[in-house]
């Protein structure tokens, strides 16, 4: 669990107007809006986990409509027995451009 709100409170600073935030995982942090964002109608929401039956359909129906657009992720998919080399792939972040899975 990370422990530091910055870069929550970084995504939240760049709403715009009326403009909405949706967090999924945890914070173990206090996190600060600003009045100001409140007087704009900005919307900020989430939830620990996400919902299976709703969400993954969701998501992947923003996918096929290439309104969700992931040619900025670099996706590798390791065996294994290269857990080493996966760590080491998704230590190097690339921005959070990173996607790394084990297959079993």
């Amino acid at each position: 669990m990370v422990n530091t709100a910055d870069w929550t409170e970084a995504g939240i600073s760049t709403l715009k107007p009326k403009g909405t935030a949706v967090f999924v995982g945890g914070v173990d942090a206090k996190i600060g809006i600003p009045y100001r964002f409140l007087m704009l109608g900005v919307r900020v929401t989430g939830s620990y986990m996400f919902d299976v039956e709703t969400d993954i359909p969701e998501l992947f129906a923003l996918i096929e409509s290439k309104l969700l657009k992931l040619d900025w992720v670099i996706p590798k998919l390791f065996p294994l027995q290269e857990w080493k080399e996966a760590a080491k792939f998704a230590a190097e972040g690339k921005n959070g451009r990173m996607l790394c899975a084990i297959s079993f």
